[in-house]
């Protein structure tokens, strides 16, 4: 095809290859439709002024397969035909679930929890049921030391406690000296101990507390201190 220029401006199918070609002059390449400018003459070289690279690529409405798992969306954009959108940097389904988080406790199904559970911060919070009665006790869940429960036993403000039931110890063992009571061992390994003075008992003992009886002078109980 012969050459065809125009103030400098080839429209041809092929690189010009001979004068008047100077440095800056522009090559419409009818080939691939791409404008290209002429950056040195020995030998002519010509570099597309619509893009990157030597300009190879033929324009196109549509974009290469998309590399990953994301997606490419539904428009259509003008873009280079050789071109391949990647996602290399797309954060992975594990990723994206620790950005989102996750609430309660850390389990092979639950990885993620989030930094508003207490236990991230080490500040000794608890973690408590959303409804709880008034005045009531708050038992441990469990052993993490972070769960607490409701319970039914409550404490009045006159500080009386109530409990829905008492329970107490109804079955033990007795020994006695001489027919007296030395000590009674409750059902659960407990003994209290039963301490005399001059055939009187003057104390009782269950091993974290003792109860000491006074007496006056006809052996008649006056009072006691607890220790």
């Amino acid at each position: 095809m012969a050459l065809r220029a125009w103030g400098q401006l080839y429209i041809q199918s092929t690189p010009p290859a001979s004068g008047p070609v100077v440095i800056g002059s522009l090559w419409l390449d009818t080939s691939t439709n791409l404008l290209k400018r002429c950056t040195s003459l020995s030998p002519y070289t010509f570099v597309s002024v619509e893009g990157s690279g030597s300009g190879s690529g033929i324009p196109s409405d549509t974009v290469g397969a998309l590399v990953g798992t994301g997606d490419a969306g539904i428009d259509s954009k003008y873009s280079r035909g050789d071109h391949i959108h990647g996602d290399t940097n797309r954060p992975t389904d594990d990723q994206k679930a620790a950005l989102a988080g996750s609430d309660g406790e850390p389990s092979v199904t639950n990885p993620f929890v989030t930094d508003s559970d207490p236990r991230l911060d080490n500040l000794g919070d608890v973690i408590g049921p959303g409804l709880s009665t008034d005045n009531s006790i708050a038992r441990y869940n469990g052993t993490t030391g972070v769960y607490i429960q409701d319970s039914g036993v409550v404490i009045e403000d006159s500080d009386d406690i109530i409990g829905k039931s008492f329970v107490s110890t109804r079955s033990g063992s007795v020994n006695r000296t001489g027919g007296q009571i030395d000590s009674v061992e409750l059902t659960g390994g407990r003994t209290i101990t039963v301490n005399r003075e001059g055939g009187y008992v003057s104390s009782v003992s269950d091993g974290t507390r003792t109860w000491t009886i006074s007496r006056d002078g006809s052996n008649n109980i006056t009072g006691w201190t607890v220790s």
